[in-house]
């Protein structure tokens, strides 16, 4: 049997492993970078595991935690301090999944979901429990959880998977080096084109900043709608269907500019006009 590895999917790799190292003590041991200065991989050593961090490649399937709204489990790390790195995790930005307690089965824990959407789980030994008591009280904590219908579930399916506020600036480099530099919000994408202008997306917490110039709202104005239709400032919905989505737009009072359209850059979108003034995309991503 091979040594058993983890391999992440993030959408910034090199703050995610300056983040593994300043929080979870994590060492860089090698890195890929392209031409540009971008960080496709790393590979970190934390603790006795072996993990590669990789960027995320929507158009080829490979999306991070962020973008696929949640992830399904948790990475358990044992530490000396589980305080101690919980506050460090706090101060970095991490969000709080469960609080640091004292578990029935001999540990004190916590868990904590980091900047990049991976949920971790901090475990330090604190007593020792014999494994039938750990047997009788994990029937008495969780029985009643697993016999309960899954009917009862009152928590609803997100509609909209991301917000993204849409900018068009005459002064492009001026709003990219205020939002990404001194802001720091990290560049989850960012393109540029002689005939389709500059556009960078970036990373604004649970929702993202897309700033672009005048040639490339035009640009998407006429792949979208056919003519320029938008202002300065436009909101973007992701949703799971643009179809849906749009008809149910439409009921609900928004005015439709556009039906649902395939983009160049592998989307459906339609342009409404919503109730508020507000003119919105709602896009559904499309595998390849």
């Amino acid at each position: 049997m091979s040594e058993l590895a983890w391999h992440f999917v993030v959408r910034d790799v090199g703050r995610a492993s300056e983040w593994y190292a300043a929080v979870l003590g994590a060492t860089e041991t090698g890195r890929v970078t392209l031409a540009d200065g971008t960080v496709m991989t790393a590979d970190l050593r934390i603790g006795d595991a072996e993990v590669a961090i990789g960027r995320e490649l929507p158009q080829w399937g490979v999306l991070s935690p962020e973008s696929l709204g949640g992830t399904y489990g948790a990475l358990h790390l044992r530490v000396d301090d589980v305080d101690a790195v919980w506050q460090a995790a706090m101060t970095g930005g991490a969000t709080a999944f469960e609080p640091v307690h004292e578990a029935f089965w001999g540990v004190r824990t916590g868990q904590f979901v980091d900047p990049f959407g991976h949920r971790w789980a901090l475990d330090q030994q604190v007593r020792d429990v014999p494994p039938e008591e750990v047997q009788r009280l994990a029937a008495e904590a969780f029985g009643s959880a697993l016999a309960a219908p899954a009917s009862t579930s009152t928590v609803a399916e997100p509609g909209v998977r991301e917000l993204r506020l849409v900018v068009t600036t005459d002064d492009y480099d001026a709003a990219v080096a205020f939002y990404r530099d001194e802001l720091g919000m990290p560049v989850s994408a960012e393109y540029v084109s002689d005939d389709q202008g500059r556009v960078v997306i970036l990373e604004a917490g649970a929702a993202t900043l897309e700033i672009g110039d005048p040639p490339h709202g035009a640009y998407v104005d006429e792949v979208e709608v056919g003519r320029r239709v938008a202002g300065h400032l436009r909101v973007a919905l992701r949703v799971d269907d643009a179809h849906t989505a749009t008809t149910g737009a439409e009921s609900a009072g928004a005015e439709v500019i556009a039906p649902p359209t395939e983009t160049p850059w592998r989307s459906l979108n339609a342009r409404l006009g919503a109730p508020g003034g507000l003119q919105i995309t709602l896009f559904e991503e499309l595998a390849d």
